[in-house]
């Protein structure tokens, strides 16, 4: 069974001044670090809560998501994931190395991806979003909500990046010491699509994702 693991000691901690020479010693944050620890330790997965994301930006990155998958496929597929941009929308994937790449079907489901908001500092293309989703609003919502639980997402990493640091009896701040996770990092987000599956062959065989291990 995966950890689940509540962090808002780890988030509480006000880390706008933090430097070098922090250190904090509280025995609710120590119960977290704890935990980290041993789920990272023995299972090598863990779930959180009480990640101090607003319900809010995590709503509208729903809604923007569902109305994009909904949308025409000319609007999707007008941002391509191409060599040049390893971002922008797929439906071609085929995930499983055990899988026979001449008899298999792509897998059911459809992706869109964003890189990191400064292109010149992490090298990555600049980031591209469909020029209508229907109406300029819908466009406008859709690169909003994406935009920010991306970083919404950015500053949750550095929170966990800093219970790691933690769990490993390093400085809170020692992954994230010479601007290591600045605008310089090269994360994706990704958002993902399984459309309903339509059963009209009793001998097809559908798979969402293959089974796989993980980039890098």
């Amino acid at each position: 069974m995966i950890p689940i693991i509540d962090i808002s000691p780890l988030v509480s901690l006000d880390c706008t001044d933090c430097n070098s020479d922090s250190k904090v010693a509280t025995a609710e944050l120590d119960n977290v670090i704890k935990a980290i620890r041993d789920a990272c330790s023995t299972v090598g997965f863990f779930a959180i809560t009480n990640h101090g994301v607003d319900a809010a930006t995590i709503n509208n990155a729903w809604k923007a998501s569902q109305e994009f998958f909904d949308s025409d496929a000319s609007i999707k597929t007008s941002v391509p994931m191409t060599e040049d941009y390893p971002y922008g929308y797929e439906n071609i994937e085929m995930l499983g190395i055990e899988r026979n790449k001449q008899s298999a079907t792509t897998d059911s489901k459809e992706t869109f991806s964003i890189g990191p908001f400064d292109a010149v500092k992490s090298n990555m293309p600049p980031r591209k979003f469909p020029s209508s989703l229907g109406s300029s609003s819908s466009s406008s919502r859709f690169e909003e909500a994406l935009t920010n639980y991306y970083s919404a997402m950015e500053h949750l990493a550095k929170v966990l990046f800093r219970g790691f640091a933690l769990a490993l009896d390093e400085d809170m701040q020692w992954f994230l010491q010479e601007g290591r996770f600045d605008d310089g990092h090269q994360c994706a987000l990704r958002i993902l699509n399984y459309p309903e599956i339509r059963v009209d062959d009793v001998n097809k065989v559908h798979i969402r994702a293959g089974a796989h291990t993980d980039y890098g």
